[in-house]
């Protein structure tokens, strides 16, 4: 048989080839945790199609390392200095005293570290081609250092020489907060918010234990930021108390003038006469003194935004053409809500945004105010009064800036430009309270920007067109707006693309995880149209930057920090050192201190592609939250938007029938041989009791694509007893691919079909399904009643009562029909005509040739799959509950695309030793046949001809044989003459009987992954009560498989080789239970839970693997997960968990089968998967019975050029079946 893959070499090749640029990353989907998303299908609605590279979190340097810092003093990477760039000391807020530590026998004082890095600039010196990192810590007093960088390896950063930035001549650096590039290449940045003036001026005492009006009463805050900030000038909280200064105001503190901190800042390299690298730096007043939450640079090189520190957005825009910043004029956003705002901001809020001129600013006029000699106050510029019987003073304002309200009274306006921006923007009417803006994301040669809002209050805003104002919620969590600007690059509009919100929320994270939380650093990758968000929160235990598209409007969430951690700034670095592309980041203040000044890259991109990010899960579990993790890999190439998951047809509607101008055909519901609606059951007292109204079954079990001479048609299978089986013809139209008509597929020549599993398309372009669940022959070998008594049918075989009282309404046969008599049901009901593959054949006309393939053995087939040689297929044998133990079977045809004839087999599994999760697996045969033989023989044949049989027997005698099926030891010898019969009307026990491992639970689904050249198994769960799987003491087994537990199911993989046959199986991957599981989950709800139907996209390296794993009885509802998902899993094998991606959540209450993927459908690749309802235990009722229905949809058509994957699979279109059997049923030939 080894001659069989003679091509295998060539196709392995080509396979590897194109794997190599044509991997899919999708966009994955999250969570649902608002109840909109839970009730909805949330769909991926982006692929990427190229190479990609696998990265991972990299480290430059953490605070409290040494990285060569040259200036004495300075040793330590994070250590707060001052003006002579010496290190600080720190000292105990309680007592003010200086901090001190025994070092040896030694004490010594404790120099004061900052773990609160805010910035990160790479700069070019470009007449040297040195780079430099500028990193920013947010301390007081502030620091700024510069890193010389190198490379290593081409690609890694590390540092060289690390240099403290000197503003000794702006009287230190206050707190800064935010830093980007400007289009000159310099670094822009700015201080945090400025110490309050008017605060400080209204105050006689800092510090004095017998008055309780002093500034540390006042404010505690700035108090300390004042003491932290002095030691700058090297004047230390400990001796200003001794000298008595805090006992005065700000008299008492000389050299501390508030209004020189506050201010943006620039810093450029230059190159002095000796090549030396030096900074230039200035601080730039004309800006204001914002204390900025956020500052970008437009591409004009002039127009600068500004987001408040305390709440607000404003322009800024240089009058002398230079960008040199020095003079400009200054204005305040007026934000407007559009028609129709109710108060919620939300996803696609709109707003428009006017201006109000605060004045001109010049940095020459003011540059005696913010000299160390300055003497400005906040009441040279305005006044401030108290509410009086609730109301402020006559010619005062009320105003609120940011969260605080005062009555205001302007003076000047020339000053307060300037120096207090935001209370005169308040004073004009500007919107300052509502929106707490962050960092600024430009956009090369685009009208459009973006902005974090950190936090939206509550506050009110004014129509765009009108009056009266309309109140706004708070929206605690924060938003990402799209910022429109005109060709002068003014903005006009914003609208809210991304919003955070509280649904989910549990006490490590007060916002959902899914979605972002207060935003503060954000960056665009130009040219491959990425948003990258940062998160500043203390509402997610670990902060998250996330990957947003806006041709999509979805996210990706890329990297967490290790929990407590801030991401206090991200940017994009493009064609920087060495040509390299990079995204630096920085962390501050994480749970073990030191923050971290990190990077991912380099990444190797083209110009024009896309960027896909694989996702991060959210670290439920303790050991993940502890460290930073971010995305395995990223996909660089072309992409496509999808259109999200689209209905083609659904049960319960009613469609033309197909070939009849005035008939119709209900989708779904249950018909007998005549196909005419069969009447329900309902549960009686004593027995089930008929009633007259149909079932409609919402349960698909199978639905496939069948393209033949350019006609497409799909065959429909309910998961229903007795199954009902459509040719549903399909049509394109404007609106995607729809259903256009439908008829039955008769099953009367061979007794009806039984419950279906899955089914596949086989390489021969037919329907392959099988029957689920078969009948157990030694179930039916007499009773002598029906109901009543212990001994009749219903109380010996529950089950088999059940299922065979439900299929004989097939042939319009009911309960009370059988006047109480097993007899006459067996007169009626042959178990041995089910429990078979079948297959279907459509032609160009849409007729159907339908046959069952008994040559596969009987048993529940739960899936089976065609190998390449069209020869060789493997089938898996479901069986659950207290009845679990089923084995792997094989078929080889005799001949190619030919099932009709061939030899059966079965495995046995050997474990390999000192190993768990780990087999080979030998092959066992059982038999050769043909179908017409056995489905002759199949019309009679009861069990007790093919076995000597002794039911439930503690101990076998007689020479019977020992062995366990279904979790019952049973005790049986196959009839001498009868092995054949045997083999294939009762497989699971023959193979038993033969030393096969009939040892395996809920396997719901096999695959072939071409990617890999293996087969995947997926297990619904292995708990403990599938002692089968993983005991080596059941009674009567062969106790050849002993597995881990897996509570949330695994999916096991299977080498193939040159013959196609499996040789060996091991664990692939496994969900969990032990974290994750939230809300009404019991698996974690990152990660795969009961698969289910699994398919693989050949060329391409992804495994879709879809859940079915909710179980609703009279105890209430379990769910794996309470929305099942599609998921794509990495195809290859990697010492970790696989690169995961949800690419669709279900509705609650609703459970996944048969996602599929289609090479070409009409010359474009689709992907198809089945929603079905979920049913309560042992009824036909959906649990949610409101607009219940199966839907049958589809993601596509794919149609980037790479997407087409056919080259892989060596076919190009389907095959076209021209001929019409004469077994044909055509649609006018018909009755249903």
């Amino acid at each position: 048989m080894g001659s069989c893959r003679c091509s295998a070499a060539i196709l392995s090749l080509l396979q590897l080839a194109v794997l190599a640029t044509a991997y899919i990353q999708f966009e994955p989907t999250m969570v649902p945790k608002d109840e909109t998303s839970k009730n909805r299908f949330v769909a991926t609605s982006r692929a990427t199609y190229g190479k990609y590279e696998q990265h991972k979190f990299r480290k430059l340097a953490r605070t409290n390392e040494d990285h060569n810092c040259i200036v004495f003093g300075c040793t330590l990477l994070g250590e707060v200095v001052d003006i002579q760039r010496a290190n600080v000391t720190a000292y105990d807020p309680e007592t003010l005293k200086k901090l001190t530590k025994t070092v040896g026998k030694r004490k010594t004082r404790e120099v004061q570290f900052t773990h609160a890095p805010s910035g990160g600039v790479l700069l070019q010196e470009e007449e040297l081609d040195r780079w430099f990192m500028l990193y920013q810590f947010e301390s007081n007093p502030g620091g700024l250092f510069r890193m010389r960088l190198r490379l290593e390896d081409d690609t890694d950063l590390a540092s060289r020489l690390t240099v403290p930035v000197s503003f000794i001549q702006y009287g230190g650096l206050w707190k800064p907060r935010v830093a980007t590039t400007t289009p000159k290449g310099t670094m822009i940045g700015s201080e945090g918010i400025g110490p309050d003036a008017m605060v400080l001026g209204s105050v006689d005492c800092l510090q004095d234990d017998k008055k309780d009006d002093c500034l540390i009463n006042k404010d505690g805050g700035l108090f300390f930021d004042v003491m932290d900030f002095m030691r700058y000038f090297k004047r230390d909280p400990e001796t200003l108390k001794k000298e008595g200064k805090l006992k005065e105001g700000l008299s008492g503190i000389p050299g501390f003038k508030p209004y020189r901190y506050g201010f943006a800042y620039d810093v450029g390299l230059v190159v002095n006469q000796d090549d030396r690298v030096l900074e230039s730096v200035r601080k730039l007043h004309a800006l204001g003194r914002f204390g900025a939450a956020g500052i970008g640079v437009m591409q004009d090189g002039l127009t600068v935004y500004i987001s408040g520190g305390k709440g607000g957005l404003y322009r800024f825009v240089d009058d002398d053409f230079r960008g040199s910043f020095r003079s400009g004029e200054l204005s305040a956003a007026v934000i407007r809500h559009e028609p129709g705002f109710d108060g919620k901001i939300v996803t696609g809020t709109k707003f428009s945004v006017g201006w109000v001129p605060l004045g001109k600013t010049s940095a020459e006029d003011v540059a005696s105010f913010v000299g160390e000699d300055g003497d400005l106050t906040f009441s040279d510029m305005m006044l401030q009064s108290d509410l009086k019987g609730g109301k402020c003073p006559e010619n005062y304002k009320g105003v609120k800036v940011g969260e605080r309200f005062e009555c205001l009274r302007l003076v000047t306006e020339d000053l307060s430009v300037v120096f207090e921006p935001e209370r005169l923007a308040a004073l004009k009417g500007a919107t300052t309270d509502v929106f707490r803006f962050s960092q600024i994301a430009t956009r090369l040669d685009s009208d459009k920007f973006f902005i974090g809002v950190q936090e939206i209050r509550e506050g009110a805003l004014l129509p765009k067109k009108g009056t009266g104002s309309v109140p706004v919620e708070a929206r605690p969590c924060g938003c990402v707006f799209q910022v429109k600007i005109d060709t002068d690059f003014t903005v006009t509009e914003m609208e809210a693309v991304m919003c955070g919100d509280t649904s989910g929320a549990d006490e490590e994270n007060q916002c959902n995880t899914e979605t972002v939380a207060n935003p503060r650093s954000l960056t665009f990758a130009n040219q491959f149209e990425t948003l990258l968000i940062g998160e500043d929160t203390p509402n997610h235990l670990n902060n998250y930057v996330w990957a947003y598209d806006p041709a999509t409007g979805h996210s990706t969430r890329i990297f967490h920090a290790a929990k407590e951690g801030r991401i206090t700034s991200l940017t994009w670095f493009q064609d920087v050192v060495g040509g390299n592309n990079y995204i630096g980041m920085t962390i501050a203040n994480p749970f073990d201190t030191f923050g971290w000044l990190s990077y991912f890259g380099s990444f190797d991109l083209t110009s024009g592609e896309k960027l896909s990010f694989s996702n991060v899960q959210v670290p439920y579990d303790g050991g993940n939250q502890d460290l930073p993790l971010g995305f395995k890999k990223v996909t660089r190439g072309s992409t496509e938007t999808l259109d999200g998951f689209r209905e083609i047809l659904k049960t319960g509607a009613s469609l033309p029938k197909t070939g009849s101008k005035k008939e119709s055909v209900m989708l779904g519901e249950v018909v007998d041989v005549k196909l005419k609606p069969v009447n329900s059951y309902q549960q009686g007292p004593v027995k089930p009791e008929r009633i007259e109204q149909s079932e409609i079954s919402h349960k698909i079990a199978s639905a496939s694509l069948i393209e033949t001479c350019g006609n497409l048609f799909s065959v429909v299978t309910t998961e229903s007893l007795p199954g009902t089986t459509y040719v549903v013809t399909l049509k394109n139209s404007k609106k995607g691919l729809k259903a256009s008509s439908a008829v039955h597929i008769d099953w009367s020549d061979v007794g009806g079909l039984w419950r279906s599993g899955s089914a596949v398309v086989t390489p021969w372009n037919t329907h392959l399904g099988g029957e689920l669940l078969e009948p157990d022959g030694a179930d039916f070998l007499g009773y002598p009643c029906l109901t009543g008594f212990s001994s009749c049918f219903k109380s010996r075989a529950d089950q088999a009562f059940q299922d065979s009282l439900s299929f004989i309404r097939y042939f319009d046969v009911y309960l009370d029909d059988l006047d109480n008599k097993f007899e006459n049901l067996a007169k009626r009901f042959q178990p041995y005509r089910y429990g078979y593959n079948y297959e279907v054949t459509v032609n160009k006309a849409g007729c159907a040739t339908p046959r069952k393939l008994m040559t596969l053995g009987r048993f529940s087939h739960s899936s089976q799959i065609v190998m390449p040689d069209q020869k060789t297929v493997y089938m898996s044998d479901y069986t659950t509950g207290r009845n679990v133990g089923g084995g792997l079977f094989k078929f080889v045809a005799k001949a190619a695309g030919d099932l009709t004839s061939g030899t059966l087999y079965a495995a046995k599994f050997k474990i390999k030793t000192g190993t768990l999760n780990k087999f080979d697996i030998e092959w066992i045969k059982l038999g050769s046949a043909s179908n017409d033989e056995l489905t002759k023989k199949a019309e009679s044949i009861k069990f007790n001809e093919m076995f000597d049989f002794v039911p439930s027997a503690k101990r076998c005698r007689d020479g019977l044989k020992e062995i366990n099926v279904k979790s019952t030891k049973e005790c049986l010898n196959v009839r001498k003459g009868m092995e054949k019969w045997a083999a294939f009307f009762e497989t699971r026990r023959y193979a038993s009987l033969l030393g096969a491992s009939i040892e395996l639970a809920n396997v719901r689904s096999l695959t072939y992954d071409s990617n890999e050249d293996k087969v995947l198994m997926a297990v619904k769960q292995i708990t403990p009560r599938d002692k089968v799987m993983l005991q080596d003491d059941v009674e009567g087994s062969t106790n050849d498989v002993k597995v881990t537990l897996a509570p949330c199911g695994a999916i096991y993989a299977m080498e193939v080789d040159e013959s196609y046959d499996i040789n060996k199986f091991e664990l692939f991957h496994a969900g969990t239970d032990d974290f994750g599981n939230i809300e009404n989950n019991i698996c974690n709800v990152e990660d795969v839970a009961f698969p289910g139907d699994m398919d693989v996209i050949p060329g391409h390296g992804k495994v879709l693997v879809g859940e079915d794993s909710c179980t609703v009885d009279n105890r209430g509802s379990v769910c794996g997960h309470e929305n099942n998902a599609i998921w794509a899993l990495d195809s290859a094998k990697t010492n970790g968990p696989p690169v995961l991606d949800r690419i669709l959540t279900s509705p609650v209450f609703s459970g996944i089968a048969s996602p599929r993927w289609y090479a070409s459908i009409n010359e474009m690749p689709l992907l198809t998967a089945v929603v079905n309802e979920v049913y309560r235990a042992n009824t036909q009722d959906p649990v949610d019975p409101n607009d219940a229905g199966a839907v049958f949809g589809y993601f596509g058509p794919f149609t980037d050029d790479a997407a087409d994957n056919r080259r892989v699979q060596d076919q190009t279109t389907p095959a076209c079946i021209n001929k019409k059997s004469k077994n044909a049923q055509c649609p006018s030939s018909r009755g249903g």
